[in-house]
């Protein structure tokens, strides 16, 4: 584009030149005219005519040889021209052929030039996009016609992103098009200030992409359905709206419900909701085929909440057995005419029997949690701790007492205080007394108090 520039100034050049050696040549053929017709002297004549004749030599030739110049200078610029709409044309063939659209924009933001797959990407604005339209009314009236998808909620907030975007560019945007199509697009600056677009279409990418996710999602998924169904606990989680998001086959089973009416996403009826989700508070609920559940109720941050079911059924039977041991043993040991009372390592009465009630003339329930010198008092307590040590260390002891006699009567007890089981290292055992003795009716001169001889044993075991 240059030497076609240069060339066309030449030629302009001599073409001046030429006009110059016309306007001499007039002037010296005036000259002579006059010269003639003031002087008829021949010789004279013939001097000018020599003259003349030798000057329009020089200037014919000075003339032909700008000719020469002018038509080398035409040849020149015809090839340049020629040369140049060449490229111009290779150009727009391989602007045109490139997959992705292509936009440029001068500095003052109007449209220099654009392929046709720029013009395939936005078919809706086809009919505007010609050379001299500005960027901002091309990039609003896409917006307006709801383009693009995140511009539809604050359309004059993104048209101000796009466009401070388009001044700055800097990497580049991802847009996901009304069409479901996305688009890459990237500009840059020109050497001029103008600005070069390239709008590349990213579907076929995206949709891999999202076809990879959803395989990652369907693995991780099935990894963790895998995780759910290896626990032993029922476990259900369910959105805020109480839509079923995941659930293992142990929570099935527990609920008493088909697979089919635990699909996910479904949104399970008031009575599958009772047996589910038990919100008013209860702990524990009944189960399928006679078993007791525990259910636990978790909020999560998104307003959801998952629920576990633990079948507690072996620890509530455990439990009520126990309940019926501890029962059946109190039935015998109340029957037993004897005092027998359980202390725990801490010298505190656990369990007492019928006998203690009536000795003392108090309830058991006023006695069981008690320290024994507490209950026995210090003077009867004293007596008896040196034995009650001997027995916690797991060494049989016995030892006889004088113990206050009951109202109208006294009784000689004599019971043996024995440890059944050895204490561990660091452990020390509780203490079984089991009293034994008889009544009988105060002679004449009732005795102040009668004498026991108890023996314990260590039953059980508890920390220091």
């Amino acid at each position: 584009m240059n030497d076609v520039n240069g060339d066309a100034l030449r030629l302009a050049a001599l073409e001046r030149e030429n006009a110059k050696l016309k306007k001499i040549n007039a002037a010296l053929m005036r000259r002579v005219e006059q010269g003639l017709a003031d002087n008829g002297n021949s010789f004279t004549f013939f001097q000018v005519a020599v003259e003349l004749e030798h000057r329009i030599q020089e200037r014919t030739r000075a003339l032909e040889q700008a000719m020469a110049e002018l038509e080398a200078a035409n040849f020149a610029l015809t090839q340049a021209k020629r040369a140049a709409e060449t490229a111009q044309g290779r150009l727009d063939v391989a602007v045109d052929t490139i997959a992705d659209g292509f936009a440029l924009w001068r500095p003052d933001d109007t449209l220099a030039r654009c392929n046709r797959r720029f013009l395939d990407l936005f078919p809706n604005q086809r009919g505007m996009i010609r050379p001299g339209l500005h960027f901002e009314d091309f990039v609003a009236a896409v917006v307006s016609d709801g383009g693009v998808l995140e511009a539809r909620d604050d359309p004059f907030g993104w048209l101000q992103r796009r466009v401070a975007y388009h001044r700055e560019p800097e990497g580049s945007l991802i847009l996901s098009m009304a069409d479901g199509t996305w688009q890459r697009i990237s500009e840059r600056r020109t050497g001029d200030g103008g600005r070069v677009g390239i709008y590349t279409d990213i579907t076929d990418i995206k949709r891999q992409e999202m076809r990879l996710r959803e395989s990652d999602l369907a693995a991780h998924s099935l990894l963790l359905q895998a995780t759910l169904n290896s626990i032993r606990q029922g476990i259900a989680v369910f959105d805020a709206h109480g839509a079923l998001l995941a659930w293992n086959h142990r929570f099935s089973d527990l609920v008493g419900l088909s697979p089919q009416a635990l699909a996910v996403g479904k949104r399970i009826s008031p009575r599958e909701r009772t047996l589910c989700c038990p919100l008013s508070g209860a702990l524990e609920m009944a189960g399928t085929r006679g078993r007791t559940l525990e259910v636990q109720y978790n909020p999560m941050p998104n307003g959801g909440f998952a629920m576990t079911y633990t079948d507690i059924s072996e620890r509530k039977a455990a439990e009520q057995a126990l309940r019926d041991s501890e029962a059946k043993m109190r039935l015998i040991t109340d029957a037993l005419p004897a005092l027998i009372a359980y202390v725990d390592n801490q010298q505190i009465y656990r369990f007492t029997n019928q006998g203690y009630e009536d000795w003392f003339g108090i309830p058991r329930s006023e006695i069981n949690g008690r320290p024994m010198r507490e209950v026995l008092g210090p003077r009867l307590f004293d007596g008896r701790r040196h034995y009650v040590e001997r027995a916690l260390e797991g060494r049989a002891s016995v030892f006889e007492l004088e113990l206050p006699a009951p109202p109208a009567q006294y009784r000689i007890r004599q019971s043996d205080v024995y440890s059944a089981l050895r204490p561990r290292p660091r452990r020390r055992a509780g203490l079984f007394c089991p009293d034994s003795g008889h009544h009988r009716h105060p002679p004449r001169r009732p005795r102040a108090g009668a004498f026991q001889r108890t023996t314990g044993a260590a039953r059980g075991r508890a920390h220091h």
